[in-house]
């Protein structure tokens, strides 16, 4: 009872899959973690940014060679331990290949939080104008100023912060870049399925997590279906259930 809900929440569970480990190897008669109810805490609200005007102010009050991460992590959806990882290599004319991922502890690992973190993660037209200036190198594409891995905790309280004080633009973490990406998507009409795979996630995070940010999705819906159905029955309207049908209808 002395650690938070969240990782109470955790921690059972990370417990029961031991247990049941356990029980499947025959190290133990039954589970008994298994009958113990494990509440979900309820999520804390998705901090995301309300359009590109505050990630290019962001962009702007850091240093040269790190302006592009913004755009580039809002324009993508990447995890900050999967463009950390970024090289050249990855990245074509259509497409970013994420396969690996870095962070300050695990150092280099072959993929990122699963194995279907692994993914293709198309570059619209302003990501790729972004990348552009940049000199194309066998190495890193975003890199400290030695040439090495970012640190992410040290690069956001030296660079990121400070940028987002200097651009006057309320404080969210690196990580709100990638929900910015997220509820955009969901904003311009593509499909949990779709988002999913771009993100390497699964359909039930995308709904759980960004589904509700969507305020307007029903009537977005309702405006797909309407559209279709208009143009799959041009020359057919509902009639009253009490007219008579033309003798001769348009066919």
């Amino acid at each position: 009872m002395t650690v938070s809900e969240g990782q109470r929440h955790q921690v059972h569970g990370l417990l029961r899959q031991v247990l049941k480990a356990a029980v499947t190897w025959g190290y133990a008669m039954r589970n008994p973690a298994g009958v113990i109810e494990n509440t979900m805490v309820p999520k804390k609200e998705v901090l995301f940014f309300d359009g590109w005007d505050e990630i290019i102010a962001i962009s702007d009050e850091l240093p040269e060679p790190q302006r592009v991460i913004p755009i580039f992590a809002a324009g993508t959806g990447l995890r900050p331990e999967e463009w950390c990882a970024l090289t050249w290599a990855d990245i074509t004319d259509e497409h970013v290949s994420v396969n690996k991922s870095w962070t300050e502890l695990g150092g280099l690992k072959p993929y990122g939080k699963t194995e279907g973190s692994k993914r293709h993660v198309p570059l619209r037209k302003f990501v790729r104008d972004a990348l552009a200036p940049l000199e194309r190198t066998n190495g890193l594409v975003f890199q400290s100023d030695k040439g090495h891995h970012i640190r992410i905790r040290n690069w956001r309280k030296r660079e990121w912060t400070r940028a987002l004080e200097t651009a006057n633009v309320a404080y969210r973490k690196p990580y709100a870049m990638r929900h910015s990406y997220a509820s955009w998507c969901l904003a311009a009409g593509m499909n949990t399925f779709a988002l999913a795979r771009r993100m390497g996630t699964s359909v039930q995070m995308i709904d759980n997590t960004y589904g509700h940010l969507i305020s307007d999705s029903i009537e977005r819906e309702t405006a797909l279906l309407d559209d279709f159905d208009n143009s799959a029955l041009p020359f057919f309207s509902l009639q009253d259930e009490n007219e008579e049908p033309d003798e001769h209808p348009n066919p």
